[in-house]
């Protein structure tokens, strides 16, 4: 008796789930594979959706178990084309079948043939194997002449030729991934120099001949690149490089419509906006940016980003209901507890909350979460990959220092900032503004304030950055 054959594509009963419609909005591969493993009926196995995604076995369990997580276009397409998720549910264009299935060509007659030994298709009979192929019921007048199908074969066959060869673009992602963890901790002029190399790299590939999916991947890759790039400049303090890089990216991810893509284009706007002092640009970026959708590590962010623009405000009521908002969305996305740029992990929502609170005043909250960060750091093993972090850890807990009269605490926090090599300069010397102002101010004349103003002054020069005149 033959065994019952799986669906090739998930049945309508899966795609209709809230679960699963949940899992493409989020693109969670993971929950994906999940639910279509369960509910998706008999032979709907792992190997099967490997087999039909173009995966391997290994690769679908890793993204199940949560340790996978999935970036590049390419893939939500494989997925989408393989299982038939419309492109919509992914955040991604229609797909071509879509169009294909509404229009759905005329029947063709399946034709028995003997096997040639290929696997293709073969179904088990009682006197051997038989191959069904397809052909058409019946030629028309308008069939193509004699060698003229060979001729047309062979043009396809060019035009499916690429120089990109397999693997290739897995291999720009995962140099990608490892500069995305690099990032917190790796010297910024080092790091600028790589982006840069693998950004040539990406516009050498793009100049050859290619699919149109390895197109729209490397327009992806090259927006990732220059995403980072952009971080890279402002740390720098290289302002307007920064805003070019920020600018390509938005162009790149609105070229192949990536919304995550899109997202954090924005998010790095509002982030501009916070150092510089824009508070109410900070909120409006953040919050229209947020309509984009999607629940991931971008929209988390532009919550957070949102929150700290209120706090600076003033506004104590509309930042904390954006810290909730944040921490509602956070519990929803995979819990990462290493720092690599692009993905929220465990410590950035108290970093983030911490400074809220000290700027709303709320020192007592402000020293908790600070502590916090310490502490889930520690733990984690991430202390010597966060020096930015810490740095702005310690400048909240200077001025929480400050505030309660501690000098010396609030002088050895601030000179710990300081010393970090890994700096992002406006949003670490804005930070360390604000206590060299309060401390100067709460202690005039003392020798350890003086002592922090220079080392202040000293950090200033280093990246060229003007710091305000004192008493101001």
């Amino acid at each position: 008796m033959a065994r019952e054959r799986p669906l090739d594509y998930l049945p309508s009963a899966v795609l209709e789930r809230s679960d699963f419609a949940d899992a493409c909005a989020r693109r969670d591969l993971g929950a994906i594979f999940s639910i279509a493993v369960k509910w998706g009926g008999v032979g709907i196995t792992v190997s099967h959706l490997a087999r039909r995604c173009e995966m391997t076995v290994s690769q679908v369990q890793e993204y199940i178990k949560g340790g996978r997580r999935a970036q590049k276009i390419g893939i939500f397409e494989r997925v989408a084309d393989g299982l038939h998720i419309p492109g919509r549910m992914l955040m991604i264009t229609n797909r071509p079948w879509e169009n294909e299935e509404v229009n759905a060509p005329p029947p063709v007659e399946r034709v028995p043939t003997e096997s040639t030994g290929s696997d293709l298709g073969s179904v088990p009979g009682a006197s051997g194997v038989q191959l069904w192929t397809s052909r058409p019921a019946a030629r028309s007048a308008e069939d193509l002449e004699s060698g003229e199908d060979s001729d047309i074969m062979v043009m396809i066959q060019e035009a499916d030729r690429t120089d990109i060869g397999p693997g290739t673009i897995e291999g720009l992602y995962t140099i990608f991934d490892k500069l995305c963890r690099d990032y917190p901790s790796s010297d910024a002029s080092e790091l600028r120099r790589k982006l840069k190399r693998l950004y040539s790299r990406v516009m050498h590939l793009r100049q050859g001949r290619m699919t149109l999916a390895q197109h729209r991947e490397l327009i992806a890759i090259s927006g990732w690149v220059t995403a980072l790039l952009a971080c890279v400049d402002w740390d720098m303090n290289q302002r307007e490089a920064a805003e070019t890089a920020r600018d390509a990216t938005l162009r790149s991810a609105k070229e192949v419509g990536h919304s995550e893509l899109i997202a954090w284009s924005y998010e790095m706007q509002a982030w501009f906006a916070l150092t510089e002092g824009r508070y109410s640009d900070v909120t409006s970026i953040a919050k229209a940016a947020q309509t984009i959708g999607g629940e991931n590590s971008a929209i988390v962010q532009l919550i957070m980003q949102e929150a700290r623009g209120w706090a600076r405000l003033g506004n104590r009521k509309a930042a904390e209901s954006a810290i909730g908002r944040g921490h509602d969305l956070l519990q929803k996305l995979s819990a990462i507890n290493y720092p690599r740029h692009f993905v929220y992990d465990t410590t950035k929502f108290p970093f983030y909350v911490a400074s809220c609170y000290q700027w709303l005043g709320d020192d007592v909250k402000a020293e908790t979460y600070a502590n916090q960060v310490l502490r889930e750091c520690e733990q984690n093993g991430t202390t010597e990959r966060s020096p930015m972090r810490m740095a702005e850890i310690h400048i909240t807990l200077g001025l929480v220092h400050a505030q309660r009269g501690d000098l010396d605490a609030a002088v050895d926090s601030g000179s710990h900032a300081l010393t970090y090599q890994r700096k992002s300069a406006p949003s670490l010397l804005i930070r360390a503004a604000e206590l060299n102002r309060v401390v100067s101010e709460m202690f005039p004349g003392s020798r350890q304030a003086r002592e922090l103003d220079e080392k202040f002054r000293a950090v200033c020069e280093e990246f060229g950055f003007q710091p305000p005149p004192q008493g101001d």
